[in-house]
């Protein structure tokens, strides 16, 4: 999935608009989200989302995936927002109309309130609409874009290091890690449960020790090349925005501006 984001990153249609003005647009949505209520957020999440898939032509099926992931964490922790445990007997408000009893066991009950649900559909929708922002910058613009601009802007260059850093890592790891589960596979691992586990356990362990090696050679080829503690950075080329996408982006964020400030 990372070498695939990588990949559209480079080839969608709008790579060759202006990184700081994708990178703008997406994070003024982003603010937007947390000053309006879930209609407006909801709006954004669909706008936002026909910006990646209609304008960047990035496949629905490759964004959906991309979305449905911080739902899995969203899922895993509905339970804990929209549900209550109380003692039933000494509790009298389960009686009241917007309580709904799940399960009674002795003499404790598990119930749902209105203000519980309602607090956990605008989480989702908030999610829902802040995870658009953030994948139509990640499926737009490159992250090589993003390290000169975030240059350009003076951020910390240790910050950009680290982030250069990882990101580096992160292909390392998939690589090492498809590489290991292949050559387990061959030789008839990752079979039966109790297999699988054993042969995770020497993937994982192997992983982290192929993971030091290549972090040595890493550290070594920029000493050979001269590293004097600071990576240099190709420095941001401007790039024009076509028109039509200046003025739509414009007219759209006007209109959610106007109408949040009106339906407040």
């Amino acid at each position: 999935m990372i070498k695939l984001i990588d990949s559209y990153s480079y080839s969608n249609q709008l790579r060759n608009e202006s990184a700081v003005w994708k990178t703008g647009f997406a994070v003024i949505m982003l603010i937007m989200t947390y000053f309006s209520n879930a209609v407006f957020q909801a709006v954004i999440f669909c706008w936002m989302m026909y910006w990646t898939v209609v304008h960047a032509r990035i496949p629905f099926k490759i964004y959906s995936k991309l979305i449905i992931v911080p739902f899995l964490f969203y899922a895993a922790s509905l339970p804990a927002i929209i549900l209550e445990i109380s003692h039933a007997v000494s509790n009298d408000t389960l009686m009241l109309p917007d309580h709904y009893v799940i399960a009674t066991f002795h003499n404790w009950s598990i119930y749902m309130t209105s203000t519980g649900i309602h607090r956990g559909l605008s989480l989702g929708v908030q999610i829902a609409a802040c995870s658009s922002c953030v994948t139509f910058i990640v499926m737009t613009t490159p992250m090589s874009e993003l390290f000169q601009l975030m240059n350009k802007l003076k951020i910390h260059p240790l910050l950009i290091e680290l982030m250069l850093i990882m990101y580096r890592f992160l292909f390392i790891l998939m690589e090492t890690s498809t590489m290991i589960y292949t050559a387990q596979t061959a030789r008839g691992g990752q079979t039966g449960f109790r297999s699988r586990l054993r042969d995770s356990s020497i993937l994982i362990s192997r992983l982290i020790v192929k993971t030091i090696q290549r972090y040595d050679e890493l550290n070594q080829g920029l000493t050979a090349r001269g590293f004097a503690g600071e990576l240099r950075l190709a420095p941001y080329s401007h790039k024009a925005v076509l028109r039509r996408y200046r003025i739509e982006s414009f007219i759209g964020i006007s209109m959610l501006l106007l109408l949040n400030l009106i339906y407040r």
